[in-house]
């Protein structure tokens, strides 16, 4: 007889051995998804943080340092790095978020015991199944740091605008501006200096074209003037030299995580039904245009706030929100149009399930709307009661896009109305197609079943399973499986009796 302290003693290697199992690494593609966007994201929020000294020591004029908008700047950037650590884990081990770990509904394609089986049940509860399927945990956090970084450079590189650190032609300088024609904007204001007998506005020159060019800001004193910035290298602040091409680092970030988080989300579906997973990636994928489109409209206007319509505009009409609502209302339509990914996706989801209830209804005797449930619709009234938050979100940035493209011709803003337009009007479209297209159909690739055996002498594994309809044709044993042990059933009887159930 084993005293029960020793019988505690004797299991206390397997009880440790569980708990040191309990975390699961991700897979190889988030490991190595991780690697890059930690490298990439550091290097960003090291010239960040190289940039606020440059900026801190700068001969700003009296009464005039800018202390809020060096607060918010560094403040973003602290948070960025924090947000890296709760990336680190997201990305790295499995977490429960379906998207996050690559799950894939209705296939199973791992041994990792921490992976759901390939039909889920219920998630049990609103808050935990908002995390089991909500969106990719640490693409999402990702995309957070990339958007905090954008945001802590814009906000410095205004102040130093409206202080004549940088050149007044920085206000156009967008994203996407090194890739977007601004042929008319200039010809507009060589026009327009032509008329009134001045000078157009300087146009980028080696100074403002190393700061395009690099991922820092390229800084001159407010009171030198162009030609002596070129001249003096004393004048000329600048971190790093490494020619990015077009587009920034943390452009490049911000892609980046935003393409992760689209290919994620829509690779669950991906397994059971290419078709539903291809429409959800295009939908993301069109979240992604308009959010960087957005974006780029987002930061001449803010630029064109901070540094005074009536200075950068030849004809200022007046804005439709102030400079504090504007951040606001922008942070919520990004918001939106992120989260418009998760009824998309709660659409599949009910669609996989009316499809598994309609599959089991084929074997009971059932009226044929059986499988009908209330939550058909659903998905539906979501996209509309989300069409109407985006609709009320964009609407004001559309009319200050529009003040601004009046009087500038800019093409950044331009585009940015251009692509909040046709973005809603997809989705009305997309959710018409959902509704008339009533039925999927899956393919679901699932185990039968699972047993344990107390050691591997005591049975031959079967290689091979045959389905047939024809039970009483059926030919061979009937291996019966339980308790560790294997039986074999020869009788007919028996056989028909169990093939039965």
């Amino acid at each position: 007889m084993t005293s029960p302290k020793r019988q505690k003693k004797q299991e206390s290697p397997d009880v440790r051995r569980k708990r040191c199992c309990d975390c699961h690494l991700n897979s190889l593609g988030s490991l190595g998804y991780c690697v890059v966007t930690l490298g990439l994201s550091t290097y960003i929020i090291a010239t960040e943080v190289q940039q606020f000294i440059k900026y801190f020591e700068l001969p700003w004029p009296d009464h005039s340092m800018p202390y809020l908008e060096l607060n918010v700047h560094i403040g973003l950037v602290g948070a960025a790095a924090v947000l890296l650590f709760f990336f680190f884990g997201a990305a790295v081990f499995k977490i429960g978020n379906h998207a996050n770990d690559g799950y894939r509904l209705g296939v199973q394609d791992g041994a990792c015991s921490r992976d759901p089986p390939p039909v889920p049940g219920a998630a049990g509860g609103v808050v935990r199944g908002a995390w089991v399927h909500g969106g990719p945990t640490a693409p999402f956090i990702h995309l957070l740091v990339a958007h905090l970084l954008i945001m802590a450079r814009l906000i410095m590189e205004a102040a130093a605008t409206k202080a004549s650190f940088l050149p007044e032609s920085t206000v156009w300088w967008s994203e996407l501006s090194r890739v977007l024609p601004q042929k008319e904007r200039l010809e507009m204001f060589d026009s327009l200096a032509a008329l009134v007998g001045t000078t157009a506005p300087p146009s980028p020159g080696p100074v403002a074209s190393r700061y395009e060019a690099s991922s820092s800001v390229t800084l001159q004193s407010s009171e030198a003037t162009q030609e002596e910035a070129e001249e003096e290298e004393d004048d000329v602040w600048h971190v790093g030299e490494i020619p990015w091409g077009p587009f920034s680092p943390h452009f490049l970030n911000y892609l980046l995580a935003h393409l992760v988080y689209a290919a994620r989300y829509a690779g669950v579906f991906w397994g059971t039904n290419k078709g539903l997973g291809f429409v959800f990636f295009g939908q993301l994928l069109l979240n992604v245009a308009h959010n960087i489109f957005a974006m780029t409209g987002f930061q001449v206007l803010y630029k064109v706030h901070v540094v005074g319509a009536e200075h950068v505009l030849p004809v200022f009409e007046g804005f439709l929100l102030p400079l504090p609502v504007c951040v606001a209302v922008f942070s919520l339509s990004q918001t939106l149009v992120l989260a418009s990914g998760s009824v998309l996706y709660f659409y599949g989801l009910l669609k996989f399930n009316a499809f598994l209830n309609a599959e089991k209804e084929k074997y009971h005797i059932l009226s044929k709307h059986g499988h009908q449930t209330a939550w058909s619709y659903w998905p539906q009234c979501w996209g509309l009661t989300l069409l109407v938050l985006m609709t009320a979100t964009a609407s004001p940035l559309l009319h200050d896009w529009t003040v601004v493209y009046r009087a500038s011709l800019d093409t950044s803003v331009f585009v940015a109305t251009i692509a909040t337009i046709i973005h809603l009007f997809i989705w009305i479209v997309l959710w018409m197609i959902l509704t008339i297209k009533s039925r999927w159909h899956f393919k679901l690739r699932v185990q039968i079943s699972k047993t344990i055996v107390t050691s591997t002498h005591s049975i031959r594994l079967v290689n091979e399973v045959q389905l047939s309809r024809q039970i009483e044709d059926t030919e061979g044993p009937v291996m019966v499986i339980g308790a560790g042990k294997t039986y074999l059933l020869q009788e007919g009887s028996p056989k028909r009796s169990l093939m039965k159930l």
